[in-house]
């Protein structure tokens, strides 16, 4: 990973605004595997007061507040011990099957999945999301269900709609490369600098990606 030019890090940075993060925090949901330190999605919705209840300034202001160290984090003003603890996660083994329906002879399906913390999860949504419209904008003339929830899945169910259409239908799908394991990173900071809407986030860019 190249280090930042002056030009690069003079260049203004994205912040999250509290009406990105109030609605990130709606969109949550409950009973979801806590990251590391415990905080889990109950904790973050409890910051967030309906207009109808009569609550104390101080309380009201705490999406504010919130916003603020979230910003701090994403802008690189936090010390860089921090970090280390922001990005580990919690290793723990997934299990697909219900033990009791196993068939004699038949092996558990176990997977590692990493759970991040879950402050780092709805913040990082909340600073993406003025940005998907971007995002669409740049990749959708190659890129399929971009910036849009289960995109990829309509456009299998649209392939296979197409395909039992008639008999005389085929599709061939040839993978070329890897890219999501084989793209360079330091690419992925130039086309990120390339395009003008996204400089702002150059540097979060560059922090994820280092």
């Amino acid at each position: 990973i190249p280090e930042m030019t002056p030009e690069q890090m003079a260049v203004p940075r994205q912040d999250i605004t509290p009406e990105h993060l109030r609605k990130t925090i709606k969109e949550l949901f409950s009973d979801v595997a806590p990251g590391l330190g415990s905080c889990c999605n109950e904790h973050i919705m409890s910051i967030l007061f309906s207009n109808e209840h009569d609550v104390p300034p101080l309380a009201k202001a705490v999406v504010d507040h919130v916003t603020g160290l979230a910003n701090a984090v994403h802008t690189g003003d936090i010390p860089d011990p921090f970090y280390i603890y922001y990005m580990a996660t919690r290793l723990i083994a997934a299990s697909k099957k219900n033990p009791a329906s196993l068939q004699d002879g038949e092996a558990m399906d176990v997977r590692p999945i990493n759970i991040g913390n879950a402050s780092r999860r709805v913040w990082t949504k909340a600073y993406f999301k003025p940005l998907i419209e971007v995002f669409i904008a740049y990749t959708k003339p190659c890129q399929y269900g971009c910036g849009e929830p289960g995109g990829g899945t309509e456009m299998v169910f649209g392939v296979k709609a197409m395909m039992d259409g008639a008999e005389s239908n085929m599709i061939a799908s040839i993978d070329v490369a890897n890219g999501y394991n084989e793209i360079k990173h330091s690419s992925i900071l130039q086309a990120v600098w390339d395009c003008p809407d996204l400089r702002g986030s150059y540097f979060f860019f560059h922090g994820i990606l280092s």
